[in-house]
């Protein structure tokens, strides 16, 4: 049933007003709730003088792609770097991800549980080399290694070599 200004004018002046107040509730929760789950309708919340251009929409709804954005953990890979770091290995995790995004980098390793040493931003999509000298006293086993990854494929069809393992603590 919709309520008219005609049919709620029909009301007592004590119904009308707790009608009122209670529209008013519903609508500051749903205008809450939008903003919850709608970056936009965020900021004109918080600041209603808010002029919105279409850079500010793009900007949007890049920030509301990210928020619904879902992580799927890949196990094999995790429980493989979590199985070195435990064993003294440095692990470093690379990313192309600008610098703005590090917090929710880290809060998204967190969640899936990945253990790591150090976190480099902003590493671009070129092609990464690692440089590192040869340990004298063990000349025999590298100590820089970098393993390609078939993005979200996990360690299906990748070779492992035997050599990796870490040989001093951190």
């Amino acid at each position: 049933m919709k309520l008219t200004l005609e049919k709620l004018n029909l009301l007592p002046p004590d119904i009308q007003k707790e009608f009122i107040e209670a529209a008013t509730l519903a609508s500051q929760k749903r205008s809450i709730e939008k903003s919850q789950n709608d970056f936009m309708s965020f900021v004109k919340r918080v600041w209603p003088e808010f002029i919105e251009g279409k850079h500010h929409q793009r900007i949007a709804e890049k920030f509301n792609e990210l928020a619904e954005s879902t992580l799927t953990p890949i196990q094999d890979v995790i429980d493989y770097v979590n199985s070195h770091y435990d064993a003294g290995s440095v692990i470093i995790i690379t990313t192309a991800r600008p610098e703005s995004y590090r917090l929710f980098t880290k809060q998204e390793l967190e969640k899936i549980g990945v253990k790591y040493s150090q976190l480099i931003m902003e590493m671009g999509r070129g092609t990464r080399v690692i440089l590192n000298d040869i340990d004298p006293e063990n000349p025999e086993l590298p100590r820089a290694i970098g393993i390609n990854l078939e993005r979200d494929g996990g360690l299906k069809d990748i070779e492992i070599p035997s050599y990796i393992s870490p040989y001093e603590s951190k």
